[in-house]
């Protein structure tokens, strides 16, 4: 449980470099918001795939980064309407 906000926070849901990571408002997700804003930036044509839905490719075992994401929806490897 996170101390500052009482939030549930599962270390195995975060992506590796971000286990340690903390800022003055408790854990870092800057690695995630990072890849949705590139990825939604880089292919503007994508904006309507909710963010919840790019969450569960940026977990563990899964981390993707935002090129990886839109390979994806290319491929027709994610759901893209919504």
């Amino acid at each position: 449980m996170n101390p500052k906000n009482g939030t549930i926070v599962h270390l195995w849901d975060l992506a590796p470099d971000e286990k340690s990571q903390t800022t003055d408002s408790g854990l870092d997700f800057s690695a995630y918001t990072t890849v949705i804003r590139e990825f939604y930036a880089k292919h503007p044509e994508y904006q309507n795939i909710p963010k919840s839905y790019l969450m569960s490719f940026l977990t563990n075992p899964n981390f993707k980064t935002a090129d990886e994401l839109y390979e994806m929806a290319v491929k027709g490897e994610m759901r893209i309407h919504f």
